[in-house]
């Protein structure tokens, strides 16, 4: 299990090294990998968290989690979504929500994908 851990940091690191030099992605992570699991929460600007997943699904194949990944209260504080926004959406459901893209690794996961990842969110964050 270790050597999986390990293996998983070595992706996260090498992903964030180059995930962070990409123009208009902004991080939502802390780039120590020491303790930590193989997520990287972004945002890429101006494109919301679904548009962005639909891109990289559709265009790349890349799958990626977006939205609050079942974390809405500290995602909603991250973003800082004031009170009367939450309550706006509350009420209407089916509007955007606030959210973000979740990049996550696993122990069959290789350098040429994340590289494929990189290669298409600077693709994407050009356009």
């Amino acid at each position: 299990m270790e050597r999986i851990a390990a293996y998983e940091r070595e992706l996260t690191q090498y992903t964030l090294k180059y995930l962070k030099e990409i123009p208009g992605i902004k991080l939502y992570t802390d780039l120590s990998v020491d303790k930590r699991v193989a997520i990287i929460p972004f945002q890429l600007d101006n494109l919301s968290h679904e548009d962005t997943a639909e891109i990289l699904a559709t265009k790349y194949g890349i799958a990626v989690r977006n939205g609050c990944f079942c974390a809405q209260p500290y995602i909603q504080k991250l973003l800082q979504v004031p009170a009367r926004e939450i309550k706006r959406h509350i009420k209407n459901p089916r509007a955007l929500h606030p959210g973000l893209v979740r990049i996550s690794f696993a122990m069959y996961n290789q350098k040429e994908e994340v590289d494929y990842l990189l290669e298409a969110l600077d693709t994407i964050a050009k356009k």
